[in-house]
């Protein structure tokens, strides 16, 4: 059987009633339960490639604009090329 640490924790008033008022309402089983489950969902965030919407971004954003750049109906500029463009629109406003 692995072995287990108990672990308390302090938060502030306002989050400890809202964590109270989501497991009264049935939200979750206890107060360690609703960390648990936040604690997972925070370690897949922070692997962008798990998360949905990084796989909609890549789908729907990055992958057309990569189509176009190969047909050569979309340019891609250098990052000096692009700081020159802002540059020069900052210039042209101002």
């Amino acid at each position: 059987m692995a072995s287990t640490e108990t672990l308390t924790i302090t938060v502030p008033s306002e989050l400890a009633a809202r964590i109270r008022a989501r497991v009264d309402a049935g939200a979750f089983e206890s107060e360690s339960d609703l960390f648990v489950e936040s604690l997972l969902q925070a370690d897949v965030l922070d692997d962008p490639t798990n998360h949905p919407d990084f796989e909609r971004w890549m789908r729907e954003e990055c992958l057309p604009t990569l189509e176009r750049m190969k047909a050569g109906t979309e340019k891609m500029y250098s990052l000096a090329e692009a700081r020159e463009k802002l540059s020069s629109l900052g210039t042209a406003k101002g």
